[in-house]
């Protein structure tokens, strides 16, 4: 669905996934690591594209920089995911795991 994240099949018993009420709990659970994943993924993009313009100017590209600016986007991505669009990722991780569940219940077992 989203590059930025998919949720664990390991997080969610799908046989128990009922109701929309099920759906809503299990991506409460999941949540947060979503937002987490996200973010790392997309600190990474942000910081190939910061670097390339840190080098442009001149200026040294450094491990610690790079730690320090992961860190803050992480912080900034968990803050804003996690309030003004909390129920937008919501939205979406409950989509992902009527995708998985559709998957996993097409599996043989």
């Amino acid at each position: 669905m989203d590059k930025h994240f998919e949720v664990s099949v390991g997080q969610v018993d799908f046989d128990s996934l009922t109701t929309d009420e099920d759906f809503r709990q299990a991506a409460e659970h999941v949540l947060p690591v979503a937002i987490q994943k996200s973010g790392e993924v997309l600190a990474e993009e942000a910081w190939d594209l910061f670097k390339t313009r840190l080098r442009t100017v001149g200026a040294r590209v450094t491990a610690s920089k790079k730690r320090e600016f992961v860190r803050d986007f992480l912080k900034n991505h968990e803050q804003i995911a996690s309030t003004t669009g909390r129920e937008a990722w919501l939205d979406k991780v409950i989509l992902q795991l009527r995708e998985q569940k559709a998957e996993h219940a097409a599996k043989p077992r």
